[in-house]
C-alpha cells in the first residue's frame, strides 16, 4: 500500500514567500514551549508511570538469545529501569529508544529499552520486575516466563514457535567397526523466517573413518501445525576401533535479519518523532534492517562399536566391511604366444572398499606385469559404493589354452554377521603359437647346382634394355600443354589445403573446449558401442559404466566442464542452468540414477534392464543433440 504524497500544489496566500521560513519554526517553537512548560501545569501528568515487559520468543535454545523489551510511558526526564539479577541468564543492554506524543498541548514520552537474554543453563527462568525509583515512589513491572531447552531438542511442541530447529541422529547406534555409520544432520526453518547464510560446523571425529562426502535433499514439513523447509545432510562415517564412541555436539550458525530501533532514521526537525501521532511515513520508509548471528547445538550422541568376530576369519582378511563381489575380463580370446593380453579385475560394491585386501592374482604359464590399481568411491543413496579396478598385461610362455583361475578375496558381512568370499568366475584364454621366419642357407657343395641354377634364372627376368633413354610421345606434349594450366596451381592449392589441415589439428591441439565440442558425440557413441558389446558378453558393470558416460560426458564435453565426479545431482543443476525442459531434465536424472543402480543390482536385474539401458541413452543423446541449449 502506497502513503499519500502530501498536496504541494495548494495556492498560496499573499506574504506566504516572506514567511515561509518562520512558518517552519512554529512546531518547533509549540514542540519546545510544551516540554518547557509542562511540569507546571496538569499536561503532563507527574507521576504516572507504566512499566512492561515483553519477550520476542518464550522458548529458546542453549546457545541462542531472546530480546527482552522494557517499556517505560509517561517518563519526561531519562529513567533507567534497574533489572534484578537472574542465575543462569545474562542481560546484554542493547541501546534504548525515545518517543514524545503532543495532543491537545498535552505531552506524553516514552522510553525503550532491550536488552539481550543469553543463557548459560537450561531451565525455566522468571524475568523481572524492573524497577524505577522517582521522587520518592518506586514503580514495578510485572514479570516474564523464559524456557530454555537443551540445543537440537525438539521434543516439545513449545519447540514450533521457534524460526530454526536442529537435530542430529545415526542410522545405526551399534554398528560393527568399520560398517557405515550415516550421521543424518536436520535443520528446520520455517517459512518465512528471514534466516540468511546458514551454515554448521562437524565436531572432531577421531574415532571414524570419513571420506569427506555427504548428499543432502531438502523438502517441506508440517511441524506441530507449523510449515517448515527441512534440509537433510547425510554424512558417511566408518568407525575404527571397538567400543563406546561419543559423537559430540553440532554447531549450526547463521544470521537473522531483525528489524533495528536504534538505527532508524529520522528527517532532520521532524516535529512529529517517530512515535507521534502515529508512525511518519518517512521514518517507515527508510526503517533499517541489521543481521544477528545466532548460533545452536545439537545433542551428542552416543554409539556403541561391535568387534569382529573371530571365528571364521580368513587368514587373509584385511578389514573390508560390507557386501562386495568381482568381475574379470579379458581384452581378447585369444593371443600369440609372446604377446600380451590385458587382464581387467574390478572389486565393487558397497561399504569402504579402501579396506578390502587386494586379491591374489596368480597365473601359471604366463608373466604378469601389473599397474597401480584405481579406486572410485561415490555416494549413492547415503550410501558410500565404490570400485577398484586392477589391471595387468598376461604375456603367455607356451602354446596352449591359458586357464584363469577364480581371483577371490574375503570380507565380511553385517547383514549375515559371516565372512564371505567374492569371487571371478575363470577365464579361458587360447594361445597361439608364434611366427617365426626360418632363414635357409645353401652351405654344402651338394647345393652348388641349384645356386647356380638359380643365378641362370635371376639373368632370365633381367630387362632386355638394361640402358635407355629418354622415350617421349608427341601425343603426351600436346596433351601436356592443354593441362598446364591446370596442373601447374595444383601446387598452391596442395599448399592451402596442408596449411587448413594445418591449422585445424593446431586447434584441435590447443584449443581444448573446441576439441571436446568437435568429438563430443563420437565419444558418446564409442561409449554405447562398447556398452552394446558388453551385452553380448553379460558384463553388465561394463553396460551401466557405458552409458552413464555417454551422457555426462557428453554434456561435459559440450559445455567444457570436467566430467569427473559427476555425480546426477551435478547434472541435475547444470541442465536447470542451461534452462533444459524440466521433463527432459527429470528423465536424465532419472536414467543415471538407474544406471548406477543397475553397476550394483543382482545379475538378474542386470540382465534386464541392460538392453533398455543402451536404447535409453541412444534416445536421450539425440534428443539432447537437438537441444538448442546444448550446443
Amino acid at each position: 500500500m502506497t502513503a499519500p504524497t502530501p498536496d504541494i500544489s495548494q495556492p498560496r496566500r499573499p506574504g506566504a514567500e516572506k514567511n515561509r521560513g518562520t512558518g517552519r519554526l512554529l512546531p518547533i517553537l509549540a514542540l519546545a514551549a510544551a516540554l518547557t512548560l509542562g511540569g507546571a501545569g496538569p499536561a503532563r501528568a507527574k507521576d504516572d508511570l507504566e512499566i512492561a515487559l515483553s519477550l520476542d520468543r518464550p522458548v529458546i535454545e542453549l546457545g541462542r538469545q531472546a530480546l527482552l523489551t522494557v517499556a517505560v510511558n509517561g517518563a519526561s526526564g531519562f529513567v533507567e529501569p534497574v533489572m534484578p539479577e537472574v542465575e543462569g541468564l545474562d542481560l546484554i543492554p542493547r541501546g534504548r529508544t525515545q518517543s514524545v506524543q503532543i495532543i491537545n498541548m498535552k505531552v506524553k514520552s516514552s522510553k525503550i529499552f532491550g536488552y539481550a537474554v543469553e543463557p548459560s543453563k537450561v531451565g525455566e527462568f522468571t524475568i523481572g520486575p524492573a524497577q524505577i525509583e522517582r521522587r520518592g515512589k518506586t514503580y514495578k513491572s510485572g514479570t516474564v516466563k523464559l524456557t530454555v531447552l537443551e540445543s537440537g531438542q525438539a521434543s516439545k511442541p513449545t519447540e514450533t514457535s521457534r524460526d530454526v530447529i536442529v537435530q542430529a541422529a545415526v542410522d545405526n547406534s551399534n554398528p560393527y567397526v568399520g560398517q557405515q555409520v550415516t550421521l543424518m544432520f536436520r535443520f528446520a526453518r520455517r517459512v518465512g523466517a528471514r534466516i540468511r547464510n546458514a551454515g554448521y560446523e562437524l565436531p572432531e571425529l577421531p574415532d571414524f573413518w570419513n571420506e569427506g562426502m555427504e548428499s543432502k535433499k531438502e523438502y517441506r514439513q508440517n511441524i506441530d501445525g507449523a510449515d517448515y523447509i527441512v534440509t537433510e545432510v547425510a554424512i558417511p562415517l566408518f568407525p575404527i576401533r571397538k567400543g563406546k564412541i561419543d559423537i559430540d555436539r553440532i554447531r549450526f550458525h547463521y544470521d537473522e535479519l531483525i528489524s533495528d530501533e536504534r538505527s532508524r532514521s529520522r528527517l532532520p526537525m521532524d516535529p512529529w518523532g517517530s512515535r507521534g501521532v502515529g508512525d511518519s511515513f518517512f521514518d517507515n520508509f527508510i526503517r533499517r534492517e541489521r543481521a544477528v548471528r545466532r548460533k545452536t547445538f545439537t545433542s551428542p550422541i552416543e554409539l556403541n562399536a561391535r568387534p569382529l568376530p573371530a571365528e571364521g576369519r580368513p587368514a587373509a582378511f584385511a578389514g573390508g566391511v560390507g557386501s562386495f563381489s568381482i568381475k574379470a575380463r579379458l581384452s581378447d580370446d585369444e593371443v600369440k604366444e609372446g604377446e600380451s593380453v590385458t587382464l581387467t579385475v574390478v572389486l565393487s560394491g558397497q561399504g569402504n572398499i579402501r579396506d578390502v585386501a587386494d586379491p591374489d592374482i596368480d597365473i601359471g604359464g604366463a608373466k604378469m606385469y601389473s599397474d597401480t590399481p584405481s579406486i572410485n568411491v561415490k555416494s549413492y543413496s547415503d550410501k558410500v559404493v565404490g570400485e577398484k579396478t586392477y589391471r595387468m598385461a598376461v604375456v603367455p610362455q607356451e602354446p596352449d589354452e591359458l586357464i584363469v583361475p577364480r581371483i577371490s578375496t574375503p570380507y565380511f558381512n553385517p547383514a549375515t554377521g559371516r565372512y564371505e568370499l567374492a569371487s571371478s568366475a575363470p577365464l579361458r584364454l587360447r594361445v597361439l603359437p608364434s611366427e617365426e621366419e626360418e632363414l635357409m642357407f645353401m652351405s654344402s657343395e651338394r647345393d652348388w647346382e641349384g645356386r647356380r641354377k638359380l643365378g641362370a634364372a635371376r639373368r632370365d627376368i633381367l630387362p632386355i634394355h638394361e640402358r635407355y633413354g629418354s622415350i617421349e610421345s608427341s601425343g603426351l606434349r600436346g596433351a601436356w600443354q592443354k593441362l598446364r594450366p591446370i596442373v601447374y596451381p595444383l601446387p598452391a592449392l596442395a599448399y592451402a589445403l596442408c596449411l587448413v589441415v594445418i591449422r585445424r589439428r593446431e586447434r584441435i591441439r590447443t584449443d581444448v573446449e573446441y576439441r571436446r565440442r568437435r568429438f563430443a558425440s563420437r565419444t558418446a557413441d564409442n561409449h554405447l558401442e562398447a556398452a552394446a558389446k558388453a551385452i553380448g558378453r553379460k558384463d553388465w558393470d561394463i553396460v551401466f559404466t557405458g552409458c552413464s558416460r555417454a551422457i555426462t560426458e557428453y554434456l561435459a564435453d559440450k559445455l567444457n566442464i570436467p566430467a569427473g565426479g559427476m555425480t546426477p545431482s551435478d547434472v541435475g543443476d547444470i541442465l536447470a542452468e542451461k534452462g533444459l525442459e524440466e521433463d527432459f531434465a527429470a528423465e536424465i536424472l532419472r536414467f543415471l540414477e538407474g544406471c548406477d543402480y543397475g553397476r550394483f543390482a543382482s545379475p538378474a536385474e542386470s540382465s534386464d534392464a541392460a538392453d533398455r539401458c543402451v536404447d535409453g541413452a541412444r534416445n536421450i543423446l539425440e534428443r539432447l543433440r537437438r537441444e538448442e541449449t546444448i550446443k
